[in-house]
């Protein structure tokens, strides 16, 4: 009976990390997650892989070796193998809990689930297989090591990049000039639209981002040092696309609504509708990780930034929610493009970008873009 209950454990779990393995690989979404919030912030994170392999993938092959281990015969390889294993998947199964509590403060059920039901069944073979020689738990051990010293020292990239054109973006310049995406189904007025810098830059980037998302946070900050050490020449249109089902269609109810980024997006519309120079001062502001501030308080120091009565005019402008509609529309037609719902994503010529690239790799996205 132990036997068979291990089997099924281990069955479970190698099923939940095949379907993770094979979603990383196709950059798909999962299923129950939303496209904010812990699942994707853990799945997105540099801690989901390897270099650059995916860690569901070695998983599953752990849990299928393990079931195949099961039905041979108990010799000294076999137990040896079985240790290894067991002690490997129960210390990969606390590294990657501890990563989820004391580093990401984020949980993915699915990994949770995955990591129980492992750590489970290699609780009870373990116990069974109690007297397997030294060397497997050595061994083990050592994988452990291997896992855990690789995710530190071998750092990968969390962003992928698409250089087909997807998007279709396109510069339109002249008396009204504005920015196309997909053969003009959206839409962007560059003298209508939140911009860090001027429309008549020779070089225009469009950010979607959210406040609540990390990968957005760390990109903005990035972008800002580029935008900075190359003066006029580059201009980012920055449109605030919250990842919340309360006024996005495009998110499930599982998004997380943390600050609430609803209010929190028309707020920021609403400051460059009333004053376009404090606009820049308040997305740092919402951005600022040691504030992260909510949303009454941010309204508050919006008001103080352009003048309670002017915000209150602006929040009232039929423009922020149609701004608001636009942006989520932009992300909409990105997500139906790509079958991805990576945040933030910006897009460039023809490179469309989602997630965040390290400064070395955007330096020289930016530079090859800035020498077009």
């Amino acid at each position: 009976m132990t036997l068979w209950l291990a089997r099924l454990l281990l069955g479970i779990a190698a099923a939940v990390a095949a379907y993770l393995f094979i979603s990383a690989l196709k950059a798909g979404s999962i299923v129950g997650c939303g496209s904010e919030g812990g699942c994707n912030e853990v799945l997105q994170s540099r801690w989901s892989k390897w270099w650059y392999v995916p860690v569901a993938g070695p998983a599953c092959a752990a849990y299928g070796a393990m079931i195949c281990l099961t039905f041979l015969s108990s010799t000294r390889w076999q137990r040896t193998a079985m240790a290894a294993l067991g002690c490997a998947i129960l210390g990969t199964a606390s590294w990657f809990v501890f990563l989820q509590i004391i580093v990401l403060h984020h949980f993915c059920p699915y990994c949770i689930a995955a990591h129980l039901c492992g750590a489970g069944a290699a609780l009870l073979l373990l116990r069974k297989w109690i007297r397997a020689p030294r060397e497997g738990f050595i061994l083990g051990i050592v994988a452990l090591l291997v896992l855990i010293l690789g995710q530190i020292y071998l750092r990968t990239s969390t962003v992928t990049w698409d250089t087909s054109g997807g998007p279709d973006f396109q510069i339109v310049r002249g008396e009204h000039p504005e920015i196309l995406f997909y053969k003009g189904k959206v839409r962007l007025d560059l003298h209508q639209v939140p911009i860090l810098g001027s429309p008549d830059a020779p070089h225009l980037v469009v950010l979607l981002f959210d406040v609540n998302c990390p990968h957005c946070r760390n990109l903005h900050s990035q972008l800002e040092a580029v935008r900075a050490r190359n003066g006029g020449k580059l201009a980012i249109v920055a449109l605030p696309m919250p990842l919340d089902s309360t006024c996005n269609q495009e998110i499930p109810a599982a998004g997380m609504k943390r600050r609430n980024p609803c209010r929190l997006a028309r707020l920021a519309l609403a400051v460059w509708r009333a004053n376009p120079g404090k606009f820049a001062g308040f997305v740092d502001y919402l951005f600022d990780p040691y504030l992260e501030p909510g949303a009454d308080v941010a309204e508050g120091h919006a008001a103080d930034m352009v003048g309670a009565a002017e915000l209150a005019k602006a929040l009232k402008d039929p423009w922020v929610d149609q701004q608001l509609k636009t942006d989520i529309q932009l992300y909409a037609s990105n997500a139906k493009y790509s079958r991805n719902w990576m945040m933030p994503q910006m897009m460039m010529g023809k490179t469309f970008m989602r997630g965040t690239p390290d400064y070395a790799e955007l330096d020289r996205k930016m530079d090859a873009y800035l020498k077009e």
